[in-house]
């Protein structure tokens, strides 16, 4: 399995080798400034940071613990898998998809993160819906003012497509969809760890009241493709063969990893003869 901190920063690498190989200089200078930043290398590596929280909201009981909704129903999953001839076949797929989804609840049995109840279905609070609703305070306490950090989580938010209404999020305050306070730490701990492996500090500049229409769209849609390219299992495998055993992770090391698949991604897939056509064409001024 792909712990969700692996994710994360496989979108944030993605996200910052499309800034500085492949946007355009024009491209970045707008974002830069409507974040307040005049150094372009820092601000990649702060919207790299922002699209890696982009699944923040995964790390809520909805998600995490889904499996609870379909756990009565393990035997009798495990009995029609049995009857299925092809087990390579699309019905089996959804089977074993089942299958493992309670299996997974396991790893919350005698926890803190079980809360009381069922949480709410995973469709009721998508997870970027979550993270809109989480995000505003965290980007408060990085510098940013209240509004330019909801209209960051709401872009965020929206990177499967559908930006989250005010009533969408305004729902999103009980126990059984952000968790109880364990779960904000866990949120908490996985900005920490971003922030620290991309060198995020105190924002000092706060003085933009808020992002123009047109960049929101911009910074939407490089979140977006580089959660595309950053779930791609064919450049970002599985961190761990078996949850049920002992592992570790090194993170500054799986980081560096991490940022030799996304130059092979972005090499395979074309991107860097596009960033070398934008420069000769002169579309970086």
């Amino acid at each position: 399995f792909h712990p969700l901190v692996c994710h994360l920063i496989d979108v944030a690498v993605v996200a910052n080798k499309i800034w500085n190989d492949v946007l355009p200089k024009a491209t970045k200078l707008r974002i830069a400034n409507q974040l307040g930043e005049d150094d372009l290398e820092k601000a990649g590596r702060l919207v790299a940071f922002i699209a890696g929280l982009h699944d923040l909201g995964k790390c809520s009981p909805p998600f995490t613990l889904r499996g609870i909704h379909i756990e009565d129903q393990e035997k009798q999953l495990e009995e029609q898998l049995n009857k299925v001839k092809e087990k390579q076949s699309d019905s089996a797929e959804r089977l074993q998809s089942k299958l493992q989804t309670i299996k997974f609840l396991r790893i919350y049995d005698n926890t803190d993160f079980r809360i009381q109840g069922k949480p709410a279905l995973a469709k009721e609070a998508p997870h970027g819906y979550i993270t809109a609703a989480e995000l505003p305070e965290v980007l408060e306490k990085l510098g940013f003012n209240q509004q330019i950090a909801q209209q960051i989580s709401v872009l965020i938010g929206g990177h499967h497509g559908v930006f989250p209404t005010s009533a969408d999020l305004n729902k999103l305050t009980t126990e059984s969809y952000i968790g109880n306070s364990f779960w904000k730490s866990a949120r908490n701990e996985l900005v920490d760890i971003l922030a620290d492996l991309f060198q995020i500090k105190i924002i000092a500049d706060d003085s933009k009241t808020k992002l123009d229409n047109g960049t929101m769209m911009i910074f939407a849609g490089l979140v977006a493709v580089a959660d595309w390219i950053g779930s791609d299992t064919e450049f970002f495998g599985c961190a761990v063969d078996d949850f049920a055993a002992d592992f570790k992770l090194d993170l500054a090391d799986y980081l560096k990893n991490a940022e030799k698949q996304a130059s092979e991604a972005l090499d395979r897939l074309g991107w860097l003869n596009w960033a070398e056509y934008m420069e000769r064409k002169n579309f970086n001024d």
